[in-house]
């Protein structure tokens, strides 16, 4: 398969025109559509609709656009390997990072990493867990940081730590107590929660299910720095951890309770499970379990215990 095919094929798939493709190559759009066509003749199979209103993948286009990045990571490792001698790490590491384990975890991790290994360029995701779960799934991530990641073939899961989890609305919003508010209670509560699958709503849905209870959101959010608006406004409340709560800014404008009993979302990490692991990827891993170690037992990481 000719790598220059399969750059060319994946940079009209995320531009999803042939046009803006060929000017961000920099080559011309015919020769662009042209050597598209040779990589669909050599695999027998369509890999792009064309249309008026630009290019989709066809599902064979999506089976090889989710092989295509690992692949050429691969062969882009092995030519900085063969340029230095092996001597360094080099290459690329894409990372998934829910916003408040990035806001706290990243700036430690990657300032270690870094000192360590300069020559390795590195790209942070954030999302919710269980997307960055599917995109690494899809191997559009070299590793990532997930709550509760359900097992799956092909994923190698690493237990971190667990986050106390706690209810957070607006000063007033919540009573005038500050003991823990029990499921009962939370379930009447205007919720702004993550849909589901969602594991911080796949937890919450498992807690109020041990009481017989089911959560109805008033407003269904998968984005935490919307949530935080919302709670800022008085619109909700909604469940976060206190690295979240200070990722999303709302630190000293809300009353924070905790939920009774205590509960945790466990943080775990997540990697592909290959017969020949990345090097970059295990010697990142290597320092991500350190600088977690250090941070739970230090106090560095509030709210945050040991893996069970």
């Amino acid at each position: 398969m000719d790598l220059r095919a399969l750059r060319y094929f994946r940079t009209v798939a995320e531009c999803g025109s042939f046009s803006r493709a060929s000017e961000m190559l920099r080559i011309s759009q015919p020769a662009v559509s042209r050597t598209i066509r040779e990589l669909e003749g050599e695999l027998g199979k369509e890999l792009l609709e064309r249309g008026r209103d630009g290019a989709r993948l066809t599902e064979a286009g999506r089976i090889l656009f989710e092989h295509s990045a690992q692949l050429l990571r691969q062969v882009e490792q092995a030519a900085s390997d063969v340029r230095r001698g092996a001597t360094a790490l080099t290459g690329r590491l894409t990372i998934g990072m829910p916003p408040g384990v990035g806001h706290l975890l990243a700036p430690p991790l990657l300032a270690r990493f870094s000192a360590a290994h300069e020559q390795v360029e590195i790209k942070l995701v954030g999302g919710f867990s269980s997307q960055l779960r599917d995109l690494l799934a899809r191997r559009q991530l070299d590793l990532a940081f997930a709550h509760d990641p359900l097992p799956q073939r092909g994923l190698k899961v690493t237990p971190l730590l667990r986050e106390e989890v706690f209810v957070v609305g607006l000063h007033g919003s919540l009573g005038d107590g500050t003991g823990g508010l029990p499921s009962a209670e939370i379930v009447k509560l205007p919720l702004i929660l993550p849909s589901r699958p969602n594991a911080s709503r796949r937890l919450l849905d498992a807690w109020a299910a041990r009481e017989g209870l089911w959560i109805d959101a008033r407003y269904e959010v998968d984005d935490h720095v919307i949530t935080s608006g919302l709670v800022r406004r008085g619109l909700g409340v909604s469940l976060m951890t206190r690295a979240t709560l200070a990722a999303g800014m709302l630190a000293g404008a809300v009353d924070i309770r905790p939920i009774a009993p205590r509960a945790y979302w466990p943080l775990a990490l997540v990697e592909l499970d290959l017969p020949s692991p990345s090097t970059i990827a295990a010697e990142f891993a290597r320092i991500a379990l350190g600088i977690v170690r250090e941070m739970t037992e230090q106090g560095g990481w509030p709210g945050a215990i040991g893996p069970e």
